[in-house]
Order: C-alpha cells, then structure tokens, then sequence
C-alpha cells in the first residue's frame, strides 16, 4: 500500500470520527429541543387557571408562545438542512472509503499469506524467503518457476506466542496464485525436510491464505464472532468477499458490512442455529 492511499486512509477515518460525533451532537441537540417544546407546551396548558391577572395578560403570553413555536419550527428547519448535509458528506466518506479498499485490493490481490513456516534464521533474505516458497508450492504439486514470484519476505508476528513470521508472497500472475490457493489443503503432508529445511519444527501448524486487506481482515473477525455467536457452520473469503452459510444445504450469504449482519440476527428464527451433529 503507497504511502498516499496510507495517508488518505488515516484522514478518511479522521473525518469519520469527526462526522460521529457531529451525528451524536445532532441527536442531542434535536432531543434538548422537543424536550423544550413539550415543557412549554404544558405550561401553555396550565396558564388556563381562572387567575385575573393571567387573563388579563392572555394576548401577551399567547403572542409569546406564538412566536417561540415559530421559533422552534425555524430550529427544526434548520436541524433537518444540517442533517441533511451531514448525511451527504457521511455519503462521500463511504464512498471514499470503498475507493481506498479497492485500491488496497488491487495491490494485494496477487498476495498470499503463508503461517506456521518454520522461521530459525532472523536475518533471512527476501531471496531466502522466496525460494522457500517456491520449494513449498512445488511441493504441493504447483508448476511454478522463479518468474512466477515477484517478491516473498518475512513480517513481524502478532501472535501473543511465540511463533514463526508469518511470509508475504507476491505472486507475478494471479493464475499461479489461484492455483496454489486450490493446492493448500495438502500442506499438511509437506516436512520441513521436503523444503531444505533440517532439524526444524514441525509444521503441524502450517496454512497458506488470501493475504487480506485491513477492512476484509476487519469484516472477517466481526463474521467469526456472529458465526460463534449465533451457531451457523459455515464461514470463508474469496476474492477479498466474505461469505457465511447456515447450514450445508442453504445458500451462501454475501457479507458486506456489519450492516449485513445485523440483518441476518434478525433473519435467523429464534436467533440461533443448533449445529448439526
């Protein structure tokens, strides 16, 4: 991801925050005002007591009132103009959002994240780490040759365990990608001696995945929790989509965003489904 689009991201989710909170003023705002009509409304009806002196100031408390209901009518005008440009410029936000994860998409798109690989050499070279994957795919029965990799390196784990960096591979066409994506079920039959690597761990924890912007990363955590939460069976990304099935026998549901979810909560009867056995 370029520098720019890392910049315009902080700044998107800056102004997201502010307009938040703007929204959460708006609210407040709004609600402070029927407040205040409803408490005035109710001593316009308690000024009905057969008092003289309140009688004889009819006309001036009427004219009053007249002129704060005009007044509160004006403030209720202007509240729905700003919030009806607040939810223009919420609008954009979103959409500029969308153009900064389809530009992060197109630049991970020939990405794979591989887990799990035996990692006992802190100084390894990005060469290093590439050969080592292609060791690996050859291994899982993929025709891959140096010029089908760009680049493979190394990154930081964030495992609050000790484990392995997890490796970036940047595939130089996305068919070869697709492929080793078809081949990666059998990386449980791959030893660290098939790929030059000696006296090494074992791999029992190695696994090979799309390498996911941080949003899909983001919406595939929330789908795991619902999917935890609510008993479905099924939960996968493809393409940088994230999908979720009830059951075996039912169809796929696209999720788009947390909105997506929420309308499924209410979609499932009773709310859950009991795993089959």
């Amino acid at each position: 991801m370029s520098v720019t689009v890392k910049s315009l991201k902080k700044e998107n989710d800056s102004l997201k925050e502010q307009i938040n909170a703007l929204s959460k003023d708006f609210d407040r705002l709004r609600s402070k005002l029927r407040n205040e009509a409803q408490t005035e409304n109710g001593q316009g009806q308690q000024d009905g007591s057969p008092n003289v002196e309140i009688q004889n100031n009819l006309e001036f408390y009427s004219k009053s009132y007249d002129d704060l209901s005009s007044s509160q009518k004006k403030s209720t005008v202007e509240l729905q103009q700003f919030k009806n440009r607040l939810d223009i410029l919420s609008d954009k936000v979103e959409n500029i959002s969308a153009a900064i994860e389809e530009s992060q998409q197109y630049g991970y798109r020939y990405n794979m994240k591989l887990m799990g690989i035996p990692d006992n050499n802190s100084s390894e070279s990005a060469s290093e780490t590439t050969n080592l994957c292609l060791k690996l795919f050859q291994k899982l029965g993929v025709e891959i040759t140096w010029n089908d990799i760009d680049i493979a390196h190394r990154v930081p784990s964030r495992s609050a365990r000790p484990s392995p960096r997890p490796i970036i591979c940047k595939f130089v066409r996305r068919i070869v990608k697709e492929e080793t994506i078809k081949a990666r079920k059998n990386i449980c039959k791959v030893t660290p001696a098939d790929i030059g690597l000696q006296g090494q761990d074992p791999m029992a924890e190695a696994k090979i995945f799309e390498h996911l912007t941080p949003g899909v990363q983001k919406l595939l955590a929330e789908a795991r929790k619902f999917q935890l939460q609510h008993g479905l069976r099924f939960r996968w990304v493809k393409n940088f989509k994230v999908y979720l099935r009830v059951t075996e026998s039912s169809r796929p549901l696209l999720i788009k965003s947390p909105s997506d979810l929420e309308n499924l909560r209410i979609s499932i009867p009773g709310g859950s489904v009991s795993p089959r056995s």
